[in-house]
């Protein structure tokens, strides 16, 4: 699975890369029910790369991915039932749930927002520049705005029209991340703090072999370092982009995206470990190893994680902190 899963309510609901979108019972284990999105594609089944989202208090939304085609899927947390779909051409590796809207986007760069209870579209772009290849799509929402990176550049558009409200040029693109007005934005050899409201770089730092998406706290910016013979977690200061500690890992990360909770940050190995690293040091903690690559991790809030591998197996783990 690649998909991150989503918490809704008394269930964990999974959208996997065999094209079923599944809910667990948040206690036991226990699948509540499937869908099985299987016979909708005429190419090959479709896979769930975007996240499962929510959307007001009984809608969830998913997107697959697929080499001609793709849907965006509108279904109740309950039962599983589906609300509706909607054709998505090129498939969407990413979906954000926003003013009432599902917002999918393509590696094409096709951008389509659909109104989240009918399906209807409400605006549509298409965004020039080279496709996005990568695994993890650059894009984010913040406020108003739709964040959304190619291979060179971050629009920011709004998120009620799909009007452009500025544009910034970045080379070789891996990962973005934004929150309030911080946008923060990984290439292959920098990391830089951008303003949300105009694009202005605030600070940068020169930070080589980024991997995935950086991740921010209230006072850090986490990026992950990947290299074929090392992985490394670096935590930089939010507003100036200076270096606060760096931490080697035991094994290759696997996970495009941390988790981070009031005072750790969860980081998923290629060996099935799931390490929990302190924010304040950069301490280490082993809290779970499961089979097959760690793919995605989640979390309740409270007090549990949830953990995806390469191999199929889900797992809900009790935190360390608080």
């Amino acid at each position: 699975m690649f998909s991150r899963p989503a918490v809704a309510g008394p269930v964990v609901v999974v959208a996997s890369c065999d094209g079923v979108v599944r809910a667990f019972e948040r206690a036991d284990g226990r699948e509540r029910w499937n869908l099985d999105t299987r016979g909708d594609h005429a190419a090959r089944a479709g896979q769930f790369h975007a996240d499962v989202v929510t959307s007001g208090d009984s809608i969830l939304g998913a997107a697959t991915d697929s080499v001609r085609d793709g849907f965006v899927y509108a279904f109740s947390r309950v039962s599983g039932m589906v609300m509706w779909k909607a054709p998505m051409p090129g498939g969407a590796s990413a979906i954000f749930d926003a003013e009432g809207s599902l917002m999918a986007l393509s590696p094409s760069g096709a951008i389509v927002s659909f109104d989240s209870t009918t399906g209807q579209v409400r605006w549509a772009r298409v965004r020039s520049g080279r496709p996005w290849q990568g695994e993890l799509m650059p894009a984010a929402i913040s406020g108003n705005r739709l964040l959304a990176g190619s291979g060179r550049r971050i629009d920011a558009l709004r998120v009620s029209d799909g009007s452009l409200l500025w544009s910034a040029p970045v080379d070789e693109l891996r990962g973005l991340a934004a929150e309030k007005r911080d946008v923060v934005v990984s290439s292959a050899s920098e990391v830089r703090l951008l303003d949300g409201g105009d694009g202005s770089c605030r600070a940068s730092a020169a930070l080589d072999n980024m991997w995935g998406a950086p991740l921010l706290t209230e006072l850090l910016v986490l990026a992950q370092l990947v290299t074929d013979e090392s992985s490394e977690l670096v935590a930089l200061d939010r507003g100036t982009l200076e270096a606060h500690w760096k931490v080697a890992m035991p094994a290759r990360i696997s996970a495009p995206r941390p988790l981070a909770s009031e005072d750790a940050v969860y980081v998923g190995l290629d060996d099935g470990r799931v390490l929990e690293v302190r924010l304040a040091d950069g301490a280490t903690i082993e809290v779970a190893r499961l089979e097959g690559r760690v793919r995605s991790i989640s979390s309740d809030g409270v007090e549990a994680l949830f953990v995806g591998t390469t191999s199929g197996q889900f797992a809900r783990i009790v935190r360390t902190s608080e």
